[in-house]
């Protein structure tokens, strides 16, 4: 009878082997393959379902210059980030996932010399709203955008950054002659920096269908 358990249990293992190398490789795709995968799952989920009646992707780096993320731009409005999936199984073969945020309208805003010191020891909490200095218009209205910080700041060839320094979560940026450019605050910054200061925000990757691509 043992035998016969221990027989069973190596052919359900061998099973699970076969499955999960069976299972796709993002590896083997480079970067323009990968958009161009993407791309076409978003052609398939969301153009002409959703209001959506364009779309464009681009990748995105780290300060190490290592793509971490996509971003899709759509048209008229609307963005979202997209994942490369690294539980890819037999069983759920969906190499991408996108963000749970999609579409969510985001504020441009500094941050007070009061909120760096509260937020010293906080870890990454998210930075309290009376500690914001909103961006606003002449009538002194909250301005929002419903495109990516990239698309708000007009940035069109130069290389889009997803920054992950020390004490922060994630700032959009970009580099101009060796310094780096907050699209949140519209800033510039420092990457060796000792205590959480800039603006930044999270991103949310919900493992459940309803986010594969």
């Amino acid at each position: 009878m043992f035998k016969k358990i221990v027989a069973f249990g190596l052919i359900v293992v061998m099973c699970l082997g076969f499955l999960s190398g069976c299972a796709p490789n993002p590896n083997r795709y480079t970067d323009e393959e990968h958009i161009q995968r993407i791309s076409e799952r978003i052609e398939n989920k969301f153009v002409g379902k959703t209001g959506v009646t364009g779309f464009s992707v681009y990748p995105l780096y780290n300060q190490n210059d290592e793509r971490t993320l996509f971003l899709v731009e759509f048209e008229p409005v609307g963005f979202m980030f997209v994942q490369i999936r690294q539980n890819i199984t037999i069983f759920n073969s969906a190499m991408y996932s996108h963000d749970a945020n999609i579409n969510e309208p985001w504020q441009r805003y500094t941050v007070t010399k009061e909120g760096i010191q509260w937020m010293t020891g906080q870890g990454l909490s998210s930075w309290p709203d009376e500690y914001k200095i909103w961006e606003t218009d002449e009538n002194g209205e909250h301005i929002y955008y419903e495109k990516s910080y990239f698309h708000a700041a007009g940035i069109e060839n130069e290389k889009r950054y997803l920054l992950g320094i020390p004490h922060h979560v994630n700032i959009p940026a970009v580099k101009r002659e060796g310094k780096w450019l907050n699209l949140i605050s519209m800033e510039e910054i420092d990457l060796e920096v000792a205590v959480r200061k800039y603006p930044d925000f999270s991103i949310s990757f919900i493992p459940k269908p309803l986010f594969d691509l």
